[in-house]
């Protein structure tokens, strides 16, 4: 067995925490799709079937194995991006209380951004096996942090305590539950108050076990503007998952800046290798190019980013804003940037990446007034934006309101 097929299967097996499942999961790649309807060709784009890694492109195929570029794997470990649903469709209907084809279409429906889809697959799963305290974690992480304006739900405060509570329950050891409580806390009281400690410390007292833990600790630890503790659950999850893309772009945003900087371009360069079709991998190294003062290849990778998936509004709107901020205007656009932003803003209306970017917008084609407005509304998002992004966007009003550009002279 190769060393990617390993990690394909013990990250898809991994964190089934509680009391065993009532039926024995599959191993990876035990019900296969019929090849006359899933061949795969050099070129597309494909996942693995375990569900927590993104996607790979076919580089090759050598009989049986298909070589992604980190390595080569079964092809049985794979299914073509646009046949995914209706793989696991046909698991479901084959074996209808497959715990685990529920949670893997639950994955990759979180992935395509269909968090409503990922949700019912969960609770289908919850209801075949009750026992299982990972699948309250999904299910209340899928409703926590789905901070997309056209699917985010009115959520629930009490049924994602209660989801917190019953993994709690069923593995006292479960980090991700005490993450997401933190997490709860202090949106319901922002600040590092009692409660919150409190949820600190037990999350920090346990040690995670699998790749998802340490990811989801690590996540809670960034928000928490602790990096290196952050940096270091990233290094656990890398360890049990060094082909998992997300993971470097994510220890990639937790390093000191500009301090590590040569390390932080090194997990983005590995990540675009692993995933050569992730907008986020992408649009997170031009962000990290143009603070390094390099906006010639910075604007390249935000213009990628878009290319890759140009509905997806954060990715268009942070290129918008990219194209208004550098000071030299031979990389300023504000004509492309108003196009942009508009289209971002059409895609995504309440969200504050496309105000922001609706804002500077409107200040780089020279209406103060409008900008203002726009920066003002992205303002009212705060629950949902960084410390250090809230007081970038209150130091752009300032600017405006004195009568100035928002981002450079």
């Amino acid at each position: 067995m190769s060393a990617l097929m390993r990690v394909f299967i013990v990250a898809g097996l991994a964190g089934m925490g509680g009391a065993a499942a009532a039926e024995t999961p599959p191993e990876v790649g035990d019900f296969v799709m019929p090849k006359e309807e899933c061949e795969l060709r050099k070129g597309n784009t494909i996942l693995p079937l375990n569900g927590r890694l993104m996607p790979f492109v076919v580089q090759s195929i050598v009989g049986d194995e298909i070589d992604v570029g980190a390595g080569r794997a079964p092809r049985s470990a794979f299914v073509r991006t646009e046949d995914a649903d209706a793989y696991y469709a046909e698991w479901i209907e084959r074996r209808p209380r497959s715990v685990e084809a529920y949670q893997l279409r639950a994955m990759l429906r979180q992935h395509l951004r269909d968090y409503a889809g990922a949700i019912a697959d969960l609770d289908a799963a919850i209801e075949i096996t009750p026992n299982v305290s990972r699948l309250y974690c999904r299910r209340a992480e899928l409703q926590l942090y789905d901070r997309d304006p056209k699917t985010r739900k009115v959520r629930s405060q009490e049924r994602l305590t209660a989801d917190c509570d019953a993994a709690i329950r069923l593995n006292s050891n479960e980090v991700m539950a005490y993450c997401i409580r933190l997490e709860l806390q202090a949106e319901l009281k922002p600040g590092f108050n009692g409660k919150a400690m409190e949820e600190y410390a037990r999350m920090t007292m346990v040690a995670p076990q699998d790749a998802e833990s340490c990811e989801a600790r690590g996540q809670q630890l960034q928000t928490l503007q602790l990096p290196v503790q952050a940096v270091r659950d990233f290094d656990k999850a890398i360890d049990m998952e060094p082909y998992c893309a997300r993971l470097y772009i994510l220890r990639a945003g937790s390093r000191p800046w500009p301090k590590e900087q040569a390390a932080t371009f090194r997990d983005l360069d590995t990540a675009i290798r692993l995933a050569p079709k992730s907008a986020i991998a992408y649009g997170e190294r031009g962000r990290h190019l143009m603070n390094a003062n390099r906006p010639k290849e910075a604007l390249a990778d935000m213009r990628k980013a878009v290319e890759l998936e140009p509905t997806y509004f954060r990715v268009v709107a942070n290129y918008a804003t990219s194209l208004c901020i550098y000071p030299d205007p031979a990389f300023r656009d504000g004509k492309e940037a108003m196009k942009l932003a508009q289209e971002a803003y059409r895609l995504g209306p309440e969200a504050w990446e496309t105000r922001k970017a609706m804002g500077m917008a409107y200040a780089e084609t020279g209406d103060l007034v409008k900008a203002e407005e726009y920066l003002l509304s992205a303002l009212e998002h705060t629950h949902d934006m960084s410390k250090d992004a809230a007081a970038k966007i209150a130091y752009y009003v300032n600017r405006v309101r004195a009568g100035v550009h928002p981002a450079h002279n």
